[in-house]
């Protein structure tokens, strides 16, 4: 399954939508049809410091939620998902840091449960009010 947690490139900033794409795989990495994926759940937490208390917090009540078709997530005929996050979900949990780094973990299953995935992505996301100005 290749690495099991990836950096998302880029910066999102507080408050904006985002969207991400993957393409759902076996555990010999070979693409997985969408018609196959009986599961897809995402949990988006936050990781940005081990010693704060938010830390492993749960955002925007995304707890294993969801997304097959549902919930910002849509996958093709040809198992790609593309997971639009919406402006709560790139909310900052503490506005004092100038940047908080966020998890997207993604599961699913296929093959009656026989099968399963999952995949990590971290990601930055901006404090807009402390992000340098254009004189």
């Amino acid at each position: 399954m290749g690495n099991f947690r990836q950096i998302w490139a880029g910066l999102v900033c507080e408050g904006k939508s985002a969207a991400l794409r993957l393409q759902l795989t076996d555990e010999d990495d070979a693409d997985l049809p969408g018609s196959d994926i009986e599961v897809l759940t995402l949990t988006l937490y936050n990781a940005s410091n081990p010693k704060s208390a938010d830390f492993g917090a749960i955002l925007n009540d995304r707890d294993a939620q969801d997304i097959l078709g549902e919930n910002g997530g849509m996958v093709s005929a040809e198992g790609l998902l593309t997971l639009r996050f919406s402006p709560d979900d790139n909310a900052l949990l503490n506005q004092r840091r100038g940047f908080e780094t966020h998890v997207a973990l993604i599961e699913w299953e296929w093959g009656s449960g026989t099968g399963k995935g999952a995949k990590e992505f971290s990601f930055t996301v901006a404090n807009q009010s402390k992000l340098p100005r254009e004189s």
